[in-house]
């Protein structure tokens, strides 16, 4: 049997991007296979790390530490909520064929912080005022998960409908219950929590809220940029970062559509209705803003 002997290890594991990460073993008692079980480790660290640069969009790698930095101060939260919808079409985040959309993921961080602060005995004056107007929201919201689990059930097999990603046109599926059911589900919960929360939160922050309009706006017209630049792109051919924008797995991208010759702009959406319907508003905001 080998002595078993002090060693000092130091080991670097590159990865994917070319950094490195250093780990030490300071005076561990080994025997001789110690090069084999660190050589080990090394590899499922490399491997860790490799997963988690795969899974990290670039849009990601500047959306994601700003959540960090700011997941305890809800007003930046809901900055970033106006900024990640701009970029409707990308993702932070690539889980498999599922991508987490920009929003998705300050807006859960600010239900969070939110529920947070009730549990905490955190409490709302104008609360009661609030749920009031909001209740015929709230309901049609239950009413909508309601039926997203009973009519799928109710008439599966008796009637056709267009599938949630397009593999060709013309082409209609059995309605039948499936996993689009419950992403549109959570999608629809989280909206809702956000709309509910930030209500609350709204109505104690005072002259704040201009900040918040001013970052909704400065996001409409980042996408009126990226549009033109989309646009540009498609008729002089410059370059154009097509998969930094959109780079959802979980959404059919339809940004290839064309009237004639003439290819539709989607900008930093999945198609063409979607930015039109983001930018109206953008317009209908102005509109308020200027006549208020």
């Amino acid at each position: 049997m080998a002595q078993s002997h002090k060693v000092f290890l130091r080991y670097f594991l590159f990865t994917k991007s070319s950094s490195f990460f250093p780990i030490f073993l300071h005076h561990v008692s080994l025997n001789d296979n110690v090069t084999l079980i660190a050589r080990s480790l090394s590899d499922r660290f490399g491997t860790i790390i490799f997963w988690i640069s795969e899974m990290i969009t670039g849009l990601g790698a500047i959306i994601l530490p700003l959540c960090v930095f700011y997941w305890r101060t809800p007003l930046r939260l809901l900055q970033l909520v106006f900024i990640g919808a701009a970029f409707a079409a990308a993702a932070v985040l690539v889980i498999g064929n599922y991508g987490i959309s920009p929003g998705l993921l300050p807006a859960i961080l600010f239900i969070g912080y939110f529920l947070l602060r009730l549990i905490l005995g955190a409490s709302y004056p104008a609360g009661n005022g609030v749920l009031r107007v909001l209740m015929p929201f709230i309901l049609v919201v239950i009413g909508a998960l309601i039926s997203s689990l009973l009519m799928p059930r109710f008439f599966e097999g008796e009637i056709f409908v267009w599938p949630q990603k397009l593999s060709g046109f013309g082409v209609l599926t059995p309605l039948s219950p499936n996993a689009g059911n419950y992403t549109q589900d959570m999608y629809l919960i989280i909206n809702a929590g956000l709309t509910v929360a930030a209500s609350f939160y709204l109505v104690t922050i005072g002259r704040e809220m201009q900040t918040l309009f001013n970052t909704y706006l400065y996001a409409g017209l980042l996408v009126v940029v990226i549009s033109l630049w989309q646009f540009a792109a498609n008729t002089i051919h410059i370059w154009f970062p097509t998969s930094f924008f959109l780079s959802n797995p979980g959404w059919a991208l339809l940004s290839d559509e064309n009237i004639g010759s003439v290819i539709r702009i989607t900008g930093p959406f999945s198609e063409p209705a979607a930015l039109a319907g983001y930018l109206c508003g953008i317009i209908g905001a102005s509109g308020w803003m200027i006549f208020n």
